[in-house]
């Protein structure tokens, strides 16, 4: 017994046994990576970058629906403040590292998100403008309720026209499309704000 022992305790440790399992270590760490950077690849295809600094990104729920979504959020991106416009998405609820701001905005016509766009154009200026980090803008597709909100803080805060702004997003997030009565009151404070 101690015989056997001893043979399969060397034949364990034999040099072709440990190639074998460097190799095998290896192509793992070569699978997990290619699996990192699929998963980047993929977040860097649900969000944008709205003037092109790192700071102003708006995007879906998939940056803040799961943990590992959140760390590269985090991590990577070195975003500290996330907007929630969506009143049907958690996001990053709970998460302690972040900043948040819930909009609670519904995406049907008829409702008034105008009444958010102050307080959410401040949190956004209070970010990138006051305190230079990156802040994550997001409802439940990244479509609608964000992109309002990301056009009125422009329109508010930065002193430039809806035409102008929504130009400026469409060029980073071809499908952005707020419904037709957040265009109506995006028309409204467009024309108090620039006569």
């Amino acid at each position: 017994d101690d015989k056997n022992k001893s043979i399969a305790s060397k034949l364990s440790t034999s040099p072709s046994s440990e190639n074998k399992r460097e190799k095998n270590k290896s192509e793992g760490e070569v699978k997990e990576e290619t699996e990192d950077e699929c998963l980047v690849n993929f977040y860097k295809n649900v969000h944008c970058d709205v003037f092109g600094d790192q700071l102003l990104l708006l995007g879906s729920k998939d940056l803040v629906s799961k943990t590992r979504a959140r760390n590269h959020l985090f991590n990577v991106l070195g975003v500290r403040y996330v907007l929630n416009a969506a009143n049907d998405v958690r996001g990053a609820d709970g998460d302690t590292r972040f900043t948040i701001l819930r909009a609670n905005a519904i995406d049907v016509e008829g409702y008034n998100i105008e009444s958010i766009f102050k307080q959410s154009s401040n949190f956004i200026e209070n970010a990138i403008d006051k305190e230079k980090v990156p802040i994550y803008v997001h409802c439940a597709e990244g479509v609608s309720r964000s992109v309002t909100i990301v056009l009125a803080y422009m329109i508010l805060k930065r002193n430039m026209t809806l035409s102008a702004s929504f130009d400026a997003i469409q060029k980073v997030r071809w499908c952005a499309q707020p419904n037709i009565s957040f265009w109506q009151q995006l028309i409204k404070l467009d024309g108090r704000i620039h006569n």
